[in-house]
């Protein structure tokens, strides 16, 4: 575990889990939910997501004119699709280290893996604290020699008792029974985000910063235009929610419009990186 501190902020990291956080305290307060009794990564607070996020249908591509089958790889379960990348299931290198910062790298040939991902490539993340809050940054660069189809994004799990999102978007993905986007429609003003049904949906034209308040704080997401769609999952009856920012919709290595899927692909040598801010301060 790398346990980071600067001023009021703590932030400890799991190297061999995804490089992912597992705990997240501002002064007297947890930022992020985690499950100490998860040993998968779905007990972490927050995981990147590389090199696509969300579900691919039953796993299946197409690269280079060739069909893929990706493993289906949702932890302890019968799960159809493959989700959520590579990066999170992945033991990172941690490369350097100091009290504020944690630099991670993580390699994938796919010579060497099971996953089923045709390209080779090079990731780090880098996790950086101070006193407010935390900046993690993302970077992926295609090895492979042709061009690769990429996503990033973070999945982290916040709070639910007494929370409040603000998030203004313009539309969202319908889904069918199979959890894979079917349509997009516009919507007029943000749903109920935490009172209303469950909702896993994916949603566009994100505005401004992501922001949740709790009576005595306040937790403002600063997000790259790169990470333009927010997908919202709210289970029913949980004591957490998640609001991820991403760079693309669920399956969007298979949609037919990759305009408006996010989908980006990455020359061969290219670099792509990104970063998000979480800056924490007492209620307004």
């Amino acid at each position: 575990m790398i346990d980071l501190r600067d001023g009021d902020m703590q932030l400890v990291v799991d190297p061999i889990r995804g490089g992912g956080v597992v705990r997240c305290n501002w002064r007297d307060h947890a930022l992020l939910v985690t499950r100490p009794d998860d040993a998968s990564p779905l007990g972490l607070g927050n995981f990147a997501m590389m090199p696509f996020v969300g579900r691919i249908a039953e796993g299946q591509m197409m690269a280079d004119g060739h069909p893929v089958q990706l493993a289906r790889n949702f932890p302890g379960a019968d799960y159809p699709h493959a989700i959520h990348g590579i990066g999170w299931q992945t033991e990172w290198d941690v490369t350097a280290c100091d009290d504020r910062s944690v630099h991670m790298q993580h390699g994938y040939d796919p010579a060497h893996a099971t996953a089923g991902w045709p390209w080779a490539y090079a990731a780090t993340q880098r996790l950086t604290v101070r006193g407010d809050g935390y900046d993690h940054r993302l970077d992926i660069t295609n090895l492979g020699t042709t061009a690769m189809p990429t996503g990033l994004g973070l999945h982290p799990y916040f709070p639910r008792a007494d929370a409040s999102l603000a998030l203004a978007v313009d539309g969202c993905w319908d889904v069918g029974d199979d959890d894979v986007p079917t349509r997009w429609r516009s919507l007029n003003g943000a749903p109920d985000w935490l009172a209303g049904d469950p909702v896993d949906t994916s949603f566009t034209g994100r505005r401004g910063p992501i922001i949740i308040d709790w009576p005595t704080h306040r937790l403002t997401l600063a997000v790259p235009d790169d990470l333009a769609f927010t997908h919202v999952y709210v289970p029913g009856g949980a004591d957490y929610f998640c609001v991820e920012p991403v760079s693309q919709r669920p399956n969007a290595v298979n949609a037919a419009d990759d305009a408006h899927s996010g989908l980006r692909w990455l020359a061969p040598e290219e670099c792509w990186s990104v970063t998000v801010g979480f800056t924490a301060t007492p209620r307004p």
